[in-house]
């Protein structure tokens, strides 16, 4: 992890979002992509305008402040072991753990998340494509398992992608946390640079040759299902793109 600042410059959030944000499932049978549509729906989620420019400028400012750099983003390679393999993946990277930040994410977030991704369930239209078949209620099966989305994972990735840099395509990973046993379902993705300074860097969606991007605007959030969705981050032609991602923590609810 990139090293802490012992005075990281504090993080400005308003007490309320934007007047112009705007929430939007992705219905993938409108897109090239329509088998993340059926027979299973895959869930993702832009919620645009999610931060105001200022409060992107700040989070960008905080992450800088509170470490000594960018370091090269790492893959991860299982058994909670990470590389350095450019050949997939190629951006800075300043990890920070803040659980007052992703608190106040959280809080804004938890709003435009359907009620199906709010409490998921066995039984429900997202668990099949979310974690596989298993994971799915069969009749006779005693009650329904459910899990509620209860926070952020406090662990911030902040990712810078320059002239060159992209990640190839792949999937995100699950994460339980060792302590309270929440498992992460999906990935919250925020971007924080302008868009009109940048070409390239759009978050790729694909699927039997075909894909879909979603554009890297400024205070946009991406909030997708780790499990199923091959994704990409598109190679830039010029600028700088700036984002955070972390995770949706779920608890089993009992």
């Amino acid at each position: 992890m990139s090293s802490s600042s012992d005075n990281p410059a504090p993080m400005e959030f308003s007490p309320t979002p934007p007047s112009n944000i705007a929430a939007q499932v992705i219905d993938f049978s409108k897109t090239p992509l329509p088998s993340y549509q059926f027979p299973e729906p895959h869930f993702a989620l832009i919620i645009d305008n999610f931060l105001s420019p200022s409060e992107c400028a700040s989070l960008i400012f905080h992450a800088k402040s509170s470490a000594s750099g960018w370091e090269p983003a790492l893959v991860n390679t299982g058994f909670a072991t990470q590389r350095h393999m450019p050949n997939i993946r190629k951006c800075g990277r300043i990890m920070i753990d803040d659980h007052e930040i992703v608190g106040k994410l959280f809080d804004r977030l938890l709003p435009y998340l359907p009620d199906g991704i709010k409490v998921i369930r066995s039984d429900g239209p997202w668990i099949g494509s979310m974690a596989g078949s298993r994971w799915k209620w069969r009749e006779g099966g005693g009650e329904p398992d459910k899990w509620r989305a209860v926070r952020l994972n406090e662990r911030l990735r902040f990712l810078r992608y320059e002239k060159g840099n992209y990640f190839r395509e792949h999937c995100d990973g699950s994460y339980v946390d060792p302590n309270t046993g929440q498992q992460s379902f999906l990935t919250f993705h925020l971007y924080l640079s302008d868009e009109t300074t940048v070409k390239g860097g759009a978050t790729r969606f694909f699927a039997y040759r075909k894909h879909w991007d979603v554009e890297p605007k400024l205070g946009r959030v991406l909030v997708f299902q780790h499990g199923g969705l091959v994704h990409s981050g598109v190679e830039i032609d010029y600028g700088e793109k700036v984002t955070v991602r972390t995770d949706v923590m779920y608890e089993k609810v009992e």
